[in-house]
């Protein structure tokens, strides 16, 4: 079966690992859908902020912007459901993705290779790269931010994606063993049963209701509420490469 790759710059795609290729026609990208901005000073009620129409639950980030120009991954300040992306209470900026929480692509498990010093050498005195301009641009000339496809940047690429719920009194522990041999980036979201709307919310963990993590080997969360949940586990790694 043939397929089109493209690697990052100065690395030889015939010896890239998975996370130094910027495309591959066996993966399955994280791409964006759209992105805006919002304000909602409203703290009791959810409002829309963006009718994305998918017909499907689409994954999303959103950023709260503070004061002093700062901004913050948001934690349960937004939901997503089959038509819209609401908030209540804050201010900042949202990415909502093609992929679907609900409907993982079947791209499995890929195996990554691993970097020796011989082809580590070779991607040092060797010039390789691709860059694809949007449409009306030059290719020569475009910066990142117009590029479709370029060697020095990369779309997250999905590793893995589950999608499940849990009933009846918690606590939930989930374990997917991913075979990355590193610690991989990922995106966690969860419905809770007792809100009652059928939303999703993005949970970045850290707390006694939910936590989670990655390793080496593996990708672990815990939850004390039933509800839906749907996780990416991503190519990046979380860690320095």
């Amino acid at each position: 079966m043939s397929k089109v790759e493209a690697s990052r710059e100065k690395v030889d795609i015939k010896s890239a690992v998975d996370y130094e290729k910027i495309f591959s026609t066996e993966f399955s990208n994280l791409t964006i859908h759209k992105t805006g901005e919002f304000d909602v000073e409203d703290e009791d009620d959810l409002t829309s902020i963006y009718d994305h129409g998918l017909d499907y639950y689409p994954a999303f980030m959103v950023y709260q912007r503070l004061p002093n120009g700062r901004y913050r991954l948001n934690e349960g300040g937004a939901r997503i459901d089959k038509k819209q992306l609401v908030a209540s209470g804050i201010r900042g900026t949202y990415l909502i993705f093609d992929a679907n929480l609900e409907k993982p692509d079947p791209i499995g498990d890929i195996q990554t290779k691993q970097v020796t010093e011989e082809t580590e050498d070779i991607a040092r005195r060797q010039r390789f790269g691709i860059k694809i301009s949007r449409r009306g641009q030059d290719a020569k000339r475009v910066n990142i931010q117009d590029s479709a496809v370029t060697s020095e940047a990369r779309m997250p690429a999905i590793h893995y994606h589950k999608n499940d719920r849990y009933y009846g009194e918690g606590p939930y522990n989930v374990t997917h063993e991913h075979n990355l041999n590193y610690a991989p980036q990922y995106l966690f979201y969860t419905t809770i049963d007792s809100f009652g709307d059928n939303r999703y919310q993005q949970v970045i963990g850290g707390a006694d209701d939910y936590w989670m993590f990655s390793t080496d080997t593996e990708f672990t969360f815990h939850s004390n509420y039933p509800g839906k949940w749907s996780y990416l586990i991503l190519k990046d790694p979380a860690g320095s490469q």
